[in-house]
């Protein structure tokens, strides 16, 4: 009885301590709107958003000309920038002259081009 009663103990401490995994958003948890027209491919796994996009998943918020999301890669662009909000790391290549944004969901930085 104290064997299994010392077990239990240890169970209970190891799990405890043991580090709890970052789980993704999935991508149907992303919100979206566009102006202009929105084209879903199923089969693909994507989706593209034109005119006057706003787009919000994964703590990011983008407004933009347009939104392209993989949801297979998890993989977000965003063309013609107008603005975004993000919580954790941005990093900024060439200038920011394109509007630009790139985002894979589950990373900790946007890169803006």
């Amino acid at each position: 009885m104290k064997t299994l009663f010392s077990m239990l103990f240890v169970l209970i401490a190891c799990k405890s301590y043991s580090q709890s995994l970052y789980s993704l958003p999935e991508p149907s948890k992303a919100k979206y709107s566009a102006q202009d027209s929105i084209i879903t491919d199923r089969n693909n796994k994507t989706i593209n958003l034109y005119g006057a996009v706003e787009f919000a998943i994964d703590g990011l918020t983008v407004n933009a000309d347009q939104v392209f999301f993989d949801q297979k890669n998890r993989r977000i662009i965003a063309k013609g920038l107008n603005g975004f909000t993000f919580n954790q790391k941005i990093e900024v290549l060439n200038s920011f002259k394109n509007r630009t944004l790139t985002y894979t969901i589950g990373n900790d930085t946007v890169f803006i081009e």
